[in-house]
């Protein structure tokens, strides 16, 4: 999503935008292997459907009409903080629910009908290629063969290469922010490919975000196994939490974690 919005910004400046993509894409909505995550709920809230519309006008219509859900943000979920639900109420804020694929083939199919864009998709980028002075980077590499261009951007996410890359060349590594957030979501792969979410695989999934920390003053904030749960068994369930209706997260927690799972049922209405 990240390279297909930025070549849609790319063409208010640009001559010719060039999508490199390492998956081959299938028509419609359809999951890929480049998108470990897409099986899990997705959806935009508010702000970020306004920011989509903002580039794409009348998106979230088209999506409403290939089957998401248009919903309130706060009037239709439940938001849990530091263990306690809050107030719902009619908010004004609509966001969209639907499936990851769903979403990106829509945003995709606009941006391939730009007149500026191309996307060469089951190609892979082998590295970067710098000018003859070395000054700045100049293309990829692609298949042993180069693609010239002015500027390339690198949407590849964290799993990026392009710091080595660029070492490789003789330039400095990227300068990186890091921000802990201490926070873990899970969610179970609810949807089929193609199918548009059910109210009910919604519902499942919806309180499946927790803290990883414990964020109470009087709570240590330390791990530690519940009763028969082995060091190592403690430490994958930290990393694998356990999602499935109506389980707690995991059998790892602080005590002030148990007691606030045990005070947050999970809900079927």
């Amino acid at each position: 999503m990240a390279g297909l919005l930025a070549a849609r910004v790319l063409t208010d400046t640009c001559d010719v935008v060039t999508i490199v993509e390492r998956d081959t894409l299938a028509a419609g909505p359809h999951h890929r292997r480049g998108v470990p995550q897409g099986q899990h709920t997705h959806g935009l809230l508010a702000s970020g459907r306004r920011a989509l519309e903002t580039l794409f006008p009348d998106i979230g219509r088209e999506l409403v009409e290939h089957g998401a859900l248009e919903t309130d943000i706060v009037r239709d979920a439940r938001w849990f903080f530091e263990g306690a639900c809050l107030q719902r109420f009619d908010s004004g804020l609509r966001g969209l629910l639907m499936t990851r694929p769903l979403l990106e083939s829509v945003v995709r199919a606009r941006i391939a009908a730009h007149p500026r864009v191309r996307v060469r998709d089951g190609a892979a980028v082998d590295g970067l290629v710098a000018g003859v002075r070395g000054d700045r980077v100049t293309g990829v590499k692609i298949g042993g063969r180069t693609l010239e261009a002015d500027l390339v951007v690198d949407a590849t996410g964290r799993g990026s290469r392009s710091p080595a890359w660029l070492e490789s060349l003789g330039y400095e590594r990227p300068a990186e922010e890091s921000v802990q957030i201490a926070l873990g979501c899970a969610f179970p792969p609810a949807f089929s490919s193609s199918a548009t979410p059910s109210a009910a695989s919604i519902r499942s999934t919806a309180r499946a975000c927790r803290w990883r920390r414990c964020r109470r003053s009087s709570c240590s904030g330390r791990w530690r196994p519940a009763s028969g749960t082995s060091r190592s068994g403690s430490s994958l369930a930290r990393r694998r939490w356990s999602t499935s209706r109506g389980a707690s997260p995991s059998a790892t927690t602080c005590a002030c974690r148990k007691r606030l799972d045990r005070a947050m049922p999970a809900s079927r209405s």
